[in-house]
């Protein structure tokens, strides 16, 4: 399992931050893209904390053994050293 930090999902996304303090904080708006939904399919661990909110559109997110549906309104939050997975 690969550990994700902060610079390697922006990386991974192909997004450029809209806020940043360095690379321990940013908010970012990531609308989607086809082929986007591949590229975090694989369980990752997170060593930080990931707050989502879903402006439009849906997608199913795994935290842990946990899995969601996350949908317009949805609010979405992960503590460190947890596992996650899209699709």
């Amino acid at each position: 399992m690969d550990n994700l930090t902060l610079p390697k999902m922006r990386d991974i996304l192909d997004v450029r931050p809209m806020l940043s303090h360095g690379d321990d904080f940013f908010i970012m708006n990531l609308p989607f893209r086809a082929g986007i939904e591949r590229r975090l399919t694989f369980p990752y661990r997170f060593a930080g904390v990931i707050c989502l909110y879903c402006i439009e559109g849906e997608f199913d997110l795994r935290i842990g053994m946990d899995g969601y549906r996350v949908t317009r309104d949805c609010f979405a939050i992960s503590l460190p050293e947890d596992i996650l997975s899209f699709s």
